[in-house]
């Protein structure tokens, strides 16, 4: 489908999907009485404006909480839930589906929460002013901690993730497993 002539600058699409195989139902957990995927969106309203936010799931739960924050959601059809789909075929699927083009990108997975507004603030920044074609968040030890930024070009031209990239901080961990959930949990309860 030929995009149309509105383009923006930049655009964030998240990827969250109801299901987990490592730990079941991982991004309904709740964490200070708000659902794990929250705390990893949340830092996105100090760079975006909720209209520029995208959610693409396949969860009914998911869809209504987003939509009560006013956020935009992309359906994913039974085509792009697989449980063990590549995040990056995901947000290419997110945005192929979209009336309009962006000139960036940027992401976080689900299961990353808790980046700084900082971290966010960084990101954009390198994305928008740095000639890389990807920037992603690394923790001290050099550990990916979930935020992604993308020329969207790429998503044109690639089957999987840039090896031409750039970095920032990151203050968030990947949760993968019910144990990292609980100490995460434990870190950040109110």
């Amino acid at each position: 489908m030929p995009r149309k002539k509105l383009k923006k600058n930049l655009i964030a699409i998240i990827a969250i999907k109801k299901n987990s195989k490592r730990f079941a139902k991982k991004n309904l957990q709740i964490i200070n009485k708000e659902p794990l995927f929250w705390h990893s969106i949340k830092p996105f309203l100090s760079v975006l404006k909720p209209k520029d936010i995208y959610i693409a799931t396949d969860s009914q739960l998911i869809k209504s909480f987003c939509l009560k924050k006013r956020l935009n959601i992309i359906w994913r059809g039974p085509n792009k839930n697989i449980d063990e789909e590549q995040w990056f075929e995901v947000i290419k699927f997110a945005y192929s589906t979209l009336n309009f083009s962006s000139n960036y990108v940027i992401s976080v997975l689900a299961n990353s929460p808790f980046h700084s507004k900082q971290n966010l603030k960084d990101l954009k920044k390198q994305i928008l002013t740095s000639k890389f074609d990807e920037v992603r968040s690394f923790d001290n030890n050099g550990n990916e901690t979930g935020l992604f930024g993308f020329k969207s070009e790429i998503f044109s031209k690639r089957y999987e993730i840039s090896n031409h990239l750039g970095s920032i901080k990151g203050d968030a961990k990947e949760i993968h497993y019910k144990k990292e959930f609980q100490m995460i949990k434990k870190k950040f309860q109110n």
